[in-house]
Parts: C-alpha cells; structure tokens; sequence
C-alpha cells in the first residue's frame, strides 16, 4: 500500500500516510505543512536574502528569520563548515570587510536587524558607550528603581531615612536585610534621593 499523498508514492505506515506525511500530520495536523525551506544549493546571498524579511519603508528594519542564537543575534551559514553573525555578514556584503578588532552595532538597537543602513562599525569603547547611552549597562545605565538589583523603591528610601525606628524592625517591615537599612540611611546607598 502506498501512501494516500498524491504523487508520494512512498510506503504506506499510518493512517494511509508514509512516514514523513504523517509525521507532519501528527505534529501539525496536515500531511503537506511545510515547517521550515531549506535552501540547499543556492549561493550563499540568495540563501542570506531569503531568510531576510524586509519592513515597510526605507527606514524599516530588516528582520532576520533564519536561526538565531539565544542572545537575540541571527547565525548564518555561508558554507557548511563556517557560521556568522546575520548583521555582520549582511554589514560585509553591502559595506566591504570588517576591520580586525571591530563591532558592528545597531543604531535601530534590534539584534535580529540585517538593515545595512542600520549598522555601523566600533571598537569595543563604542560598543559599551552605544550600550550606556541605550540604557542596557544592567550596572551603569539605570538608578534607582529601574536597577536590576533594586530590592526597594524611592518611597521606601524616604520612609527608612525618616523613621526612628530600629534598622532591625524597619529590615523586617520592608523585606530587606538589617545591612541594607544601614546603608540607606548612611546614604551609601540611593544617594540620589533626598
């Protein structure tokens, strides 16, 4: 028995389907879903520009749709044996080779963004200044509040400085450590706020 796909022709398995059709109809609930193109035998820029979904306008991002690495930034591979960040082969492509040593940064700030009108080449400085004035740097780039580590907000600061009580039972009322409450009433901490 053959499989019930028109033009498969493969060995029927389950449900009149060959093994790859009902695979698909399994997990998808249709024997024909296409998951994912493979672009086997093309060169490499045509395999780069079909995984590049361009945005509406000249100023628009171009959105990388191929893998991505978990930090956001698209992979591609030119050859089967060499991989590269999506942005920094589509900036060489349009822009030439990158200077050893040398970034590519985003002025759009999307990691998943090939728009070679969008990239721009840096050393190191550049890149962590590009990432301070972005508000990213998790150390530098946010006070207050907005700090990754901030265990309290501005309204508690300014109860803990005006309060007579002890830092123990302020520690235990606000969540925080006795350390903490010191800190903050010697003004080591959230010097910002008066």
């Amino acid at each position: 028995m053959t499989c019930i796909v028109e033009g498969c022709g493969a060995t029927a398995r389950g449900h009149g389907y060959c093994l790859r059709h009902y695979t698909q109809w399994r997990r998808h609930g249709d024997p024909l879903h296409q998951e994912r193109r493979y672009y086997k035998g093309m060169p490499a820029e045509e395999r780069f520009k079909a995984y590049v979904q361009k945005g509406l306008g000249p100023k628009a991002c171009w959105e990388w749709t191929g893998g991505k690495m978990s930090t956001g930034y698209g992979m591609f591979h030119p050859t089967p044996r060499q991989s590269i960040l999506a942005h920094r082969y589509a900036y060489e492509q349009h822009r030439g080779p990158i200077p050893a040593g040398q970034f590519i940064l985003h002025h759009c700030d999307n990691r998943s963004c090939v728009n070679p009108r969008h990239l721009f080449c840096g050393d190191q400085q550049a890149n962590v200044d590009d990432m301070i004035n972005k508000g990213r740097d998790r150390k530098q780039g946010r006070s207050g509040a907005m700090n990754h580590q901030a265990r309290i907000t501005e309204e508690i600061v300014r109860k803990i400085r005006a309060s007579s009580m002890t830092a123990k039972i302020l520690a235990k009322r606000y969540g925080v450590s006795v350390s903490l409450v010191y800190a903050v009433k010697q003004r080591r901490l959230w010097q910002h706020i008066e």
